[in-house]
């Protein structure tokens, strides 16, 4: 077998199961109403790239464009006040969130025989979306509210109302993600993501 060949596809009746380069079953996820199962990387693929694209739209929109924050902004000390210690914490936050996308490519990649597997457009944008929106979740209680690294908007005497309506997207996006992952497929079949 050659070492590019990483899954197989093999068919037991009505369900499709996912051999690895050893000849073993992967472990697969939850089935899809209509028999398709997907490995749990390719479910762990679609959830680190939503992550990264949540932490690149934070980072991008609200620490550079609008510079509502910084990673450690709302921390006391000048230290956390100088510019360039500010700009380093931030382009580290940026360098996790491009290790967390690499990983999340590199499951995709080796999963990819998946894509033509019925449902798998619908399964892997739900996985976007949960990941999406659980950065925004652990942003919130972990960074905002434990440990109070920053908020989302600094200066504003309602900074609370701003934590609470980013916490509140990541509760939509996450709710997205979970009713397109359980939502049956319309008669006729279901989306797929084709290689080319």
């Amino acid at each position: 077998m050659s070492t590019n060949e990483l899954v197989v596809h093999r068919f037991e009746g009505p369900q499709m199961s996912f051999l690895n380069e050893n000849g073993r079953r992967d472990m697969t996820d939850v089935e899809n109403d209509r028999g398709a199962s997907f490995t749990r990387s390719y479910w762990f693929a679609g959830c680190c790239i939503g992550l990264a694209l949540a932490g690149f739209f934070d980072g991008i929109l609200l620490h550079q464009i609008l510079q509502w924050h910084s990673f450690l902004s709302s921390l006391d000390g000048a230290i956390f006040q100088d510019l360039r210690f500010r700009i380093l914490t931030d382009g580290l936050f940026h360098a996790v969130m491009y290790a967390i996308g690499a990983v999340g490519l590199w499951l995709l990649w080796r999963t990819r025989e998946q894509f033509d597997s019925l449902d798998s457009g619908r399964r892997f944008a739900s996985t976007l979306f949960i990941g999406f929106g659980a950065w925004h979740l652990l942003d919130a209680v972990l960074n905002h509210w434990i440990l109070g690294l920053h908020h989302i908007k600094e200066n504003d005497a309602n900074w609370l109302a701003w934590d609470l309506a980013f916490f509140t997207l990541g509760l939509v996006c996450v709710a997205i993600g979970l009713f397109l992952h359980y939502r049956k497929p319309r008669d006729g079949g279901g989306t797929r993501l084709h290689t080319v």
